[in-house]
C-alpha cells in the first residue's frame, strides 16, 4: 500500500520516500532506493463506480503499449492483437491481461516475446515501453 505523507508517497515496494521526478509534465514520482515509479494518479486512481482492481491494475498496461509501440517494436497493430495470438492466453481473458501475464510460465512468455518483437524478454520490452512512457 501507497502512503502519502505532505506532498510525498512511501513506495510500495520498499517503503522508502518517493521523489517528484522534475520537469515531468504529469506528475511522476520515482522511488531512489528501489527504482519503482509511478504517476500520481495510479498513487491514487480517481475511482469510478464499478471499477474493480483488476481495471486499476491493467491502467499502466495499456497506457505503456501504445499502438504505435506495438506497431514500431512487434508485428501487431495493438496489443490485445498481440496477445489474442499467444496461444496461452484465452481470447476471454484479453481484459484481465495483467492477471493472465503472471500465469504465464515465464520461459514459454519470453519465447512468445522473444518471436514476435525485437525483445529478448518481457522485462526488456517493458522496460523500453517505461522509458518511452516517462519521456511523453
Amino acid at each position: 500500500m501507497i502512503v502519502q505523507t505532505e506532498e510525498t508517497f512511501a513506495c510500495k515496494e520498499c517503503g522508502n520516500a518517493m521523489n517528484k521526478l522534475p520537469g515531468s509534465i504529469q506528475s511522476i514520482y520515482i522511488c531512489p532506493k528501489c527504482g519503482f515509479s509511478a504517476e500520481e494518479d495510479m498513487l491514487f486512481p480517481k475511482k469510478k463506480e464499478n471499477t474493480t482492481n483488476q481495471n486499476d491494475n491493467c491502467y499502466l498496461i495499456k497506457r505503456l503499449f501504445t499502438d504505435q509501440f506495438m506497431l514500431k517494436y512487434t508485428q501487431f497493430a495493438n496489443f490485445s492483437e498481440f496477445l489474442g495470438c499467444c496461444k496461452f492466453v484465452k481470447k476471454e481473458n484479453i481484459d484481465s491481461i495483467c492477471d493472465v501475464i503472471d500465469h504465464i510460465p515465464k520461459r514459454k512468455w519470453n519465447a512468445f516475446i522473444r518471436k514476435n518483437t525485437c525483445f529478448q524478454t518481457w522485462d526488456q520490452m517493458f522496460e523500453k515501453a517505461v522509458e518511452l512512457y516517462l519521456k511523453m
